[in-house]
């Protein structure tokens, strides 16, 4: 009972002195190690108290025993740490890799001891239950084990104490020493050499003896204070731990002492060190100046660039700080605090280097480099600023960067920048003034600067985007122009397609009211009717050109073209001089350019196309009057091949008819329908089908040229028609045949048409005009024809189905008579294979429905044409 109070005192004794070590100082290694050691010895001495209790049973001695084991095999690994840890050796490499040895050969005697292979069984005393070793060789390994480690620390103590000089806490160690050599002796007697010998009436206190331990560490903690920071000692760490240099000298200026770090650094012994003038090792002009003895104590430098010498001879430049040590009044030497600035020397010169390579980089980019102030005012431009802008970039400095954005975009700057100083990055489109008034489009970028957490400013990036705003705006129209010019070719083919079926129906309601008239009587009450007939028919064979031409599916006939005598035979026309007469307020004046160059068209489409824009500029004007202005003249354009083709703008000479009214206008919404067909925003009761415009267009297209509109509602419009100009070619006015050189004189005719009705229009026609006719209807039969017989002339309807057309049945027949004269006949085809025809030989192309005027003056001018052989 009295041996298990002993062990329990011993227990409370090594908690008490564990707390008690930590809470001088729980930061530190060597208190934690300390504690560690303490602290194995505590849960020796709880197995000891569990098995000195009386009445324990076996069992519960085995249980208790393999728990708490470790404090009585980790003691021994938890003393070696606590001694390197005390005499300096823990941070060197083959005591660390010592101590992990010690460690791991622990934990596996640990758990040799869970499978009873050390201690085997547990004799009954009269103070408890005793250890029986085994005699297995687990039992020598363990004492092996224990004697090498606890001897591995004593010497590293022994060897700390014999140190010479400079060791820490050397009084310390050399109390320990004693007392762990008096606990280690005391405790290995009772708890391993009695088992051993068997001396079974010694109790094992091992843990008890170990007390001396515990009183040691106190007398020193109490009297050395060891464990405890102390002043000096704190200092003395401070001063080894230190990675800059630190040197004391006496009044002379002699090296007294230094750390550590000046060791290393000037790669030399303080035992060469010290007692030498600091001079020798400053670069710092004369040391007789800097040495002698009141200047030296008494100055205090700060921060001044020096160079130490180092043994191999090598300067290092440093930073030096000193100031005086006083003993009561009097000098008594200098400390020395000396910062090595290689790294840092060479971080500024990289720094410099990267700061020349970033201005370089920021100076000779394109794009302008800015800074703003917390305010949005400017602080830094780059130089390209200058070449983007015309302002100098020293001249904005100081400026906010409002000054230089648009009106219509300062709203949105402001509230960008706002939300920019909140933290956000952001990416916009400005437009930037230049100093000569206009502005550049620019893509800005920018990212707050925040110094610690707050935002001081900005910094940011001016992309020139001119060009591609530009080039986005001009796509942007080409992609509409695009899409319109598909959208009219696709209701163009639909009226077409019209088109072509109202022109067989009008042949008979054009063409026979002209015979008929012919051969009544002048005093014929019928002759009135029929010429309703006839206009009616006329004006619904001219809805169906327009529709032609909306299709463009016209006949074209490319000859060169004066425009200002379409438009001089335009003002004597009796369309004009009847829009004169129904809006007598309205004054037209014209503009005709002089050396007008020509142009390759049609003059009847291009006669349709002015009159369709007089007739809508017309319309227009109010009542009470205004002025329409008809203008020519010669321009030089930028020509654009494709939207997409990747070719290059050339510059073009074109040929320009614009019409400008002072009218209503057009209003934003309209424009960009005025084209399509059958939309018109005209008054009730005014002309119009609604297709003028899209005939303007369709003619235009037809031409190759282009169109451009400018109106404002309320303050008129003006339309420029462009075509291509063909330098060289020169217009001549043609010369009509008087009526009675149009008459036949029995000269013999083969038609070709597919449609019956319009074989037999045509053959009355021409047999009223005095030809002998023939009629076939198809190109086969027309070929078999000519091989039996032989005609003046063969009229060829252009489209025939089923079989040849005109052109293919023009080629057959030059192959089997050549030389034979042949003219066309169509009312809607495909111009290209039209002018194909006509560049191969085919004398002229006549117009359905037919007139006799024109029908007579196309088949005898073909008439009268050499033969081609």
């Amino acid at each position: 009972m009295i041996l298990s109070q002993i062990h329990l005192f011993a227990l409370l004794s090594y908690l008490a002195i564990c707390l008690y070590v930590l809470f001088q100082n729980p930061g530190d290694r060597l208190n934690r190690s300390c504690a560690l050691f303490i602290a194995c010895l505590a849960v020796w001495s709880i197995e000891k108290v569990a098995l000195s209790t009386p009445g324990i049973s076996l069992e519960m001695a085995w249980l208790w025993s393999s728990t708490f084991t470790v404090g009585w095999i980790g003691l021994a690994p938890a003393l070696l740490w606590f001694v390197q840890v005390l005499t300096g050796r823990s941070q060197r490499p083959r005591d660390r890799w010592f101590l992990r040895l010690a460690v791991a050969a622990g934990a596996i005697l640990l758990v040799a001891q869970f499978h009873r292979l050390i201690v085997s069984d547990f004799v009954r005393m009269p103070y408890g239950w005793a250890h029986r070793w085994s005699d297995s060789p687990w039992a020598w390994m363990f004492i092996t084990f224990y004697s090498s480690v606890m001897i591995a620390g004593l010497v590293m103590l022994l060897a700390y104490i014999r140190q010479p000089s400079g060791a820490p806490l050397k009084r310390q160690a050399r109390l320990f020493f004693i007392y762990t050599n008096i606990g280690l002796g005391l405790a290995s007697l009772t708890d391993t050499v009695a088992p051993l010998l068997e001396w079974e009436t010694i109790p094992p206190v091992g843990n008890v003896v170990c007390l001396v331990w515990a009183a040691g560490l106190s007398y020193s903690i109490v009297k050395h204070r060891f464990l405890v920071i102390s002043p000096a000692a704190a200092a003395e760490n401070i001063i080894t731990a230190m990675s800059d240099l630190l040197i004391l000298t006496d009044l002379k200026g002699r090296i007294v002492r230094v750390n550590r770090a000046v060791e290393e650094c000037l790669e030399c012994g303080r035992q060469l060190l010290e007692g030498r003038p600091i001079a020798e090792i400053l670069n710092i002009g004369d040391p007789v100046n800097i040495t002698a003895g009141p200047v030296w104590c008494q100055d205090r430098i700060e921060n001044r660039r020096l160079e130490l010498k180092t043994k191999s001879g090598r300067s290092v430049p440093v930073i030096l700080s000193s100031s005086p040590i006083v003993d009561g009044d009097q000098p008594a030497g200098k400390v020395i605090l000396i910062k090595d600035i290689s790294r840092l020397q060479s971080a500024e010169e990289a720094l410099q280097v990267s700061e020349a390579r970033f201005r370089e980089l920021v100076e000779t980019i394109n794009e302008v480099v800015f800074s703003l102030d917390a305010q949005g005012k400017l602080t830094y431009v780059s130089p390209a600023f200058e070449s983007m802008t015309g302002h100098f970039p020293q001249a904005v400095l100081g400026r906010p960067i409002a000054d230089f954005i648009h009106a219509d975009d300062k709203n949105r700057l402001r509230e960008q920048l706002a939300d920019l100083f909140a933290g956000h990055v952001h990416i916009s489109r400005y437009r930037l003034l230049r100093k000569t008034g206009d502005f550049c489009w620019v893509q800005a970028s920018g990212k707050p600067v925040v110094v610690g957490d707050r935002i001081t400013g900005a910094n940011g990036i001016f992309t020139d985007i001119t060009a591609q705003i530009n080039a986005q705006e001009e796509k942007k129209a080409l992609v509409v122009r695009l899409a319109r010019a598909e959208k009219m070719e696709a209701i163009g083919t639909l009226a077409g397609a019209v088109a072509h079926d109202l022109n067989n129906v009008l042949s008979g309601i054009v063409s026979y009211p002209e015979l008929m008239l012919l051969d009544l009587p002048e005093d014929s009450p019928l002759r009135k009717k029929v010429r309703i007939i006839q206009t009616s028919g006329e004006k619904a064979a001219a809805i169906v050109q327009d529709l032609l031409t909306l299709a463009r599916r016209g006949v074209l006939t490319y000859e060169p073209v004066d425009i200002n005598q379409i438009v001089n035979e335009y003002l004597i026309s009796p369309e004009h001089l009847k829009l004169r007469s129904l809006y007598p307020r309205i004054r037209v004046k014209v503009d005709l350019a002089h050396n007008l160059e020509s142009i390759m068209g049609s003059p009847v489409h291009l006669a349709k196309t002015l009159m369709n824009l007089m007739n809508n500029a017309f319309e227009a004007i109010p009542a009470e009057g205004g002025l329409i202005t008809l203008k020519t003249e010669n321009n030089v354009l930028e020509y654009h091949p494709s939207l997409d083709d990747g070719e290059r703008a050339e510059i073009r000479s074109y040929v320009a008819l614009k019409i400008k009214d002072t009218g209503s206008g057009i209003a934003s919404e309209d424009r960009e329908r005025i084209f399509e067909p059958f939309f018109t925003r005209k008054v009730m009761g005014r002309s119009g089908t609604g297709l003028g415009m899209a005939v303007v267009w369709g003619t235009v297209q037809d031409h190759n040229g282009r169109i451009e509109l400018e109106s404002r509602p309320g303050q008129g419009t003006e339309f420029a028609l462009y075509f291509p100009a063909v330098p060289g070619k020169q217009f001549t006015a043609k010369d009509e045949l008087e009526p009675e050189a149009c008459l036949g004189s029995g000269e013999s005719i083969l038609l070709v048409d597919d449609v019956a009705d319009q074989r037999r229009i045509a053959s009355d026609i021409l047999e009223r005009l005095g030809y002998k006719v023939a009629a076939v209807g198809s190109g086969e039969g027309a070929i078999e024809f000519l091989k039996e017989r032989q005609v003046d002339l063969v009229i060829l309807d252009m489209l025939m189905e089923p079989g040849m057309d005109g052109l293919e049945t023009f080629r057959r027949i030059s192959e089997i008579r050549s030389g034979q004269k042949v003219i066309l006949a169509s009312g809607y085809s495909e111009c290209e294979r039209i002018q194909t025809a006509l560049d191969s030989g085919v004398l002229a192309c006549l117009k359905k429905p037919y007139l006799v005027k024109e029908i007579s003056a196309t088949v005898r001018a073909a008439l009268s044409a050499p033969v081609d052989r």
